[in-house]
């Protein structure tokens, strides 16, 4: 998370508060997957002082919001963390989802959104009146007519590390600011439009850094009134080490100020920047990859090897991005940042497809137990070697999609029956489906495993996993991993 970004003191109460809630001896409200209505009871408690102030989401856990599915609003600080769980709207869901009041501030982390639409301009997914942050977070839009904002911000909020991919056919602002925001590292994609909505529209103060913001929708390219970022009266956005890459309109429209902290690469001169190696002549079209998600594939752009915005950030403003050390993406001997929000490194386009996550990887806690993945064009292959609640070894096979090395989710099965013959291969074995397994890479040499196995000599949980070996000529990038 950027240093900028502030961090808050939450007031821990000891009282348990509702049966559906389990909280532990750090003292956080753990919600089981699908729990609607023990989500909105840790709220209603926390706000209240009568249950902890911070909030777990299971890992890997799935949250279905109905229209009438509403939690409540926060009026106290409150944290919000998991791990690749996922909060979805079953016909749109409710907007806003979270309102945080003035009295309020939420920080949500680990989360993926998707499926939330609403009609209206003037709300947002989340709502902030208070002082929020938002990090290592995903959103969706699918193919509906959203017109609201995910962020619609009047207090301060700080986003941070967040992936936005939208390519719904009205697409409403992924930022609505009237109060203080900063946004670091972030991309955000559109696809599609057909009406005239800013990708963000600022009437406070904005401060975007290491961001990348691409529209590339033929909708798009047809019209010459939709901009990237609408600064309206009064508004003051800034840009540091960004990337805008907007094609066919205008990367800025609106009235309000402009201000370069240098180091931005943009598609035309609209913005009126004049700060140190800004560059307002960029290509229009840069290449991408697809991180695959839940069935889904989220779409990020990076610059091209030989373009002007690799290696020629301001390390003033990137050092310590994510906690990614900058690659030698055009491999000319010089190693700095890029601008924009994702690295350039040698080879990216093999790596990108997620083949740098193929290899061999053992859990450092339990002996015994190995995971393969091989990564191929087509599927993703995982072998988990393990055993049984009775000490029986288990071979767990899973299949399903890996595109860029951060996430993979397959149907596991193992195989029961079937018997050896000399020289031939095995007869009357079967296949029995086992469960699902997750993989969730953190680093090149690692991340964790959650199972979940309908067979009871298994059960649930997650460990971690380290590597033991890897393929050199595929590649590798910590990049790859904190899309």
């Amino acid at each position: 998370m950027s240093s900028k970004l502030r961090k808050f003191a939450f007031a821990v109460s000891v009282a348990l508060f509702a049966p559906l809630i389990s909280a532990t001896e750090e003292e956080r409200a753990f919600i089981r997957s699908g729990d609607i209505s023990a989500f909105v009871a840790a709220i209603e408690a926390a706000n209240a002082g009568e249950g902890p102030p911070r909030i777990e989401l299971r890992t890997g856990g799935r949250y279905t919001f109905g229209k009438n599915d509403r939690l409540p609003p926060i009026r106290r600080p409150i944290e919000i963390f998991t791990s690749s769980a996922l909060l979805s709207g079953d016909s749109g869901g409710p907007v806003p989802l979270f309102e945080i009041a003035e009295s309020g501030g939420l920080t949500i982390s680990g989360v993926r959104f998707r499926d939330f639409w609403s009609a209206s301009e003037s709300s947002g997914l989340i709502t902030n009146r208070g002082e929020s942050i938002i990090s290592d977070i995903e959103i969706e839009r699918v193919p509906e007519e959203s017109a609201a904002a995910f962020v619609l911000n009047e207090g301060s909020v700080a986003i941070d590390d967040v992936a936005f991919d939208d390519f719904g056919p009205l697409s409403g602002p992924f930022l609505d600011n009237r109060g203080a925001a900063e946004i670091n590292v972030t991309h955000i994609a559109y696809r599609e439009f057909q009406e005239s909505f800013a990708a963000i529209r600022n009437t406070g103060n904005l401060t975007l850094l290491n961001t990348t913001i691409a529209g590339y929708g033929a909708s798009l390219l047809a019209s010459s009134e939709i901009a990237a970022i609408a600064t309206g009266r009064g508004g003051r956005t800034r840009f540091g080490n960004s990337l805008i890459v907007w094609s066919g309109a205008d990367v800025c429209s609106g009235v309000g100020a402009l201000f370069s902290l240098g180091h931005n690469s943009l598609t035309d001169a609209t913005c009126r920047l004049a700060g140190s190696n800004d560059f307002q002549s960029v290509r229009p079209r840069f290449p991408s990859f697809e991180r695959f998600y839940l069935g889904r594939r989220m779409l990020f752009h990076y610059p091209p090897a030989a373009g002007v915005s690799v290696d020629s950030a301001d390390p003033a403003f990137a050092l310590g991005v994510q906690g990614i050390r900058p690659s030698d993406g055009n491999v000319d001997g010089i190693i700095e940042y890029d601008r924009g929000a994702i690295e350039v490194f040698e080879n990216m386009s093999a790596v990108s497809s997620g083949q740098g996550a193929t290899g061999l990887f053992f859990d450092p806690d339990n002996d015994g137990h190995y995971v393969s993945v091989v990564v191929n064009p087509v599927n993703t292959l995982v072998t988990w070697s393990t055993f049984d609640k009775t000490g029986a070894p288990r071979w767990v096979i899973a299949t399903g999609e890996l595109s860029n090395g951060g996430s993979f989710i397959g149907e596991a099965f193992i195989t029961v029956g079937g018997r050896l013959q000399p020289g031939r291969p095995p007869v009357g074995q079967e296949a029995e489906r086992w469960g699902t397994l997750r993989i969730e890479f953190r680093t090149c040499e690692g991340g964790f495993v959650v199972y979940d196995s309908d067979l009871p000599e298994f059960g649930a949980g997650q460990f971690s996993i380290k590597r033991l070996a890897f393929n050199s000529s595929l590649g590798c990038s910590e990049r790859l991993f904190t899309g």
